[in-house]
C-alpha cells in the first residue's frame, strides 16, 4: 500500500505524499495525468504483463498511450527497448511462456518505454538468481549513466527483501517501520 501511494496509483489511508511536488489527492485531475505520465512502476512478480499481447506489444503499449505514438513508431521505441536490454529474440513471444525473470525485464522495459522521470520497482530482485540480480544492477546502473549525461536524470525507487543488495547499489536508502521512514547511514565505500 505505501509503495503504491507514494507512486501516486492509490490514495494514503493517512498521511499525505507529494509526488514530484504535487499533492495527489489535492490536484486536479489534468495535474495527476500529467505527473503520472512521469511516473513509471514495475510491479512485484511478473510485473503485470499483458498475456493476450506479445512481449514487444506489452512494451510498445506504454509509448502509444502515454506519447500518442501510431502503432509503427511504437514497435520501433519497444524493439529498440528490447535490443537494449538483450531480448530482440523475444519480441513476439508471448510473456506466460516466459520465465518469471524474463517478464519482469519486460515489464520495466514497459515502464521506460514512456517518458518516465521516476521509476517504482516494486522488489525486483526478490528470487532472482545472482546472474539476474547482476544484470538488474548492471542494467539500471548504465540506464541511470546514460539518462544522466544526456541531461534527463532518472530516479529509482525500489523496494526490496535483500537490504545489503539494495543499500549496495543505492545511493540512498531508508527502512521503513511502523509507517516511519528511516534514513540508514551510507554503506562503508569498496577499496578500489
Amino acid at each position: 500500500a505505501l509503495f503504491s501511494a507514494a507512486a501516486g496509483l492509490t490514495s494514503p489511508t493517512r498521511g499525505h505524499v507529494r509526488l514530484r511536488g504535487i499533492d495527489p489527492v489535492a490536484a486536479s485531475e489534468g495535474e495527476r495525468t500529467e505527473s503520472r505520465r512521469r511516473v513509471g512502476f514495475v510491479f512485484e512478480g511478473g510485473g503485470r504483463l499483458f498475456g493476450q499481447l506479445s512481449v514487444s506489444e506489452n512494451v510498445a503499449l506504454a509509448a502509444a498511450y502515454h506519447e500518442n505514438l501510431d502503432a509503427d513508431a511504437a514497435r520501433a521505441r519497444a524493439l529498440a527497448l528490447l535490443a537494449l536490454a538483450g531480448l530482440e529474440s523475444l519480441a513476439d513471444a508471448s510473456p506466460p511462456r516466459l520465465p518469471l525473470s524474463v517478464q519482469r525485464r519486460v515489464a520495466l522495459l514497459r515502464a521506460l518505454a514512456a517518458p518516465v522521470r521516476l521509476l517504482f520497482l516494486d522488489d525486483p530482485l526478490r528470487g532472482l538468481s545472482p546472474r539476474d540480480v547482476r544484470w538488474w544492477l548492471d542494467f539500471l546502473r548504465s540506464l541511470r549513466a546514460r539518462r544522466a549525461a544526456a541531461g534527463d536524470p532518472l530516479t529509482l525507487v525500489t523496494s526490496g527483501s535483500d537490504l545489503e543488495v539494495i543499500r549496495g547499489a543505492a545511493d540512498r536508502s531508508a527502512w521503513v517501520e511502523e509507517g516511519r521512514f528511516e534514513a540508514l547511514p551510507a554503506p562503508p565505500a569498496v577499496p578500489g
